[in-house]
């Protein structure tokens, strides 16, 4: 062993007595307990300047931090607080927020103090965002003295949330096919479109289209019987979402809505020749 911590050693007796307070940090190698403080030099018990040092050693439970579930939100969600827990009566926590290259998938700050507040989850881009939260716990014993725990290390994913392009209503005469335009918008290639008709009051005016379906639009033919005298209407309601397969879980982005109008086709009732003196 070391001189140095023998001298050390056979001082620990008058150790306690001393009051200097350097507030440094170490680990004695004589025992299991954690050295807090660096109270002395070596040097005033027959050492040369800067030959060792001398420690008080302060009974300290290593804080255990329960550990924090990973989350997964879309884009602008609102996620909770989190709230830290050790297995020690007042433990304080210290945080540091590591983002991906992509961007940050949260509003949370770099690092951090105690709980996470509540925050919001961004991302504006076509990829999956990941935050990595890194957090300390800490023994604190006094205002000067406490030890620090193993860090825990959670993940805060965000997904975006993809835009559908819009499409026009549009008025069609009773007998005519029409074939809509493609859903197109942000995310090609992980997003994919739900939809659904909702017939209005008159009834449906593209009985051959189904009430819902995924992907585009099928031709179809529009009906508006001339008996009916009605203008019928059918709004479509699209919704994207956005697909992870590797999450396995999908975020939607706002819907967008269009109207398929038909007018039925008058006819007129043949009347006959009619010839007069």
């Amino acid at each position: 062993m070391n001189s140095n911590f023998t001298k050390l050693a056979s001082c620990l007796s008058y150790l306690f007595m001393l009051t200097i307070n350097l507030p440094l940090w170490a680990y004695s190698p004589i025992g299991k307990e954690p050295v807090k403080q660096i109270i002395g030099k070596q040097s005033h018990y027959g050492g040369r300047t800067n030959d060792g040092f001398l420690a008080k050693m302060i009974p300290c439970t290593e804080p255990i931090i329960t550990p924090t579930s990973d989350r997964k939100a879309c884009h602008n969600d609102i996620g909770a607080a989190i709230n830290f827990q050790a297995n020690v009566t007042n433990p304080t926590f210290t945080w540091i927020k590591k983002s991906s290259i992509a961007g940050q998938a949260t509003s949370i700050a770099i690092q951090g103090y105690g709980n996470i507040p509540s925050y919001t989850a961004t991302n504006t881009t076509c990829l999956i965002l990941t935050d990595s939260i890194i957090v300390t716990p800490y023994n604190k014993l006094s205002n000067i003295d406490s030890c620090a725990g193993i860090p825990d290390t959670f993940l805060l994913k965000t997904l975006p949330r993809p835009v559908v392009n819009t499409i026009r209503d549009s008025s069609f005469c009773n007998g005519q096919t029409w074939t809509p335009p493609a859903f197109n918008g942000t995310c090609k290639d992980s997003t994919v479109y739900y939809w659904q008709k909702r017939p209005g009051p008159g009834g449906t005016t593209t009985p051959g289209l189904a009430l819902s379906g995924k992907g585009n639009l099928p031709t179809f033919t529009i009906v508006n019987n001339p008996a009916s005298c009605l203008i019928l209407t059918d709004t479509i309601i699209v919704t994207p979402y956005y697909i992870s397969k590797g999450l396995n879980d999908s975020c939607s982005g706002a819907i967008m809505k269009f109207i398929i109008k038909s007018v039925p086709s008058p006819s007129i009732s043949i009347t006959n020749d009619t010839s007069y003196c």
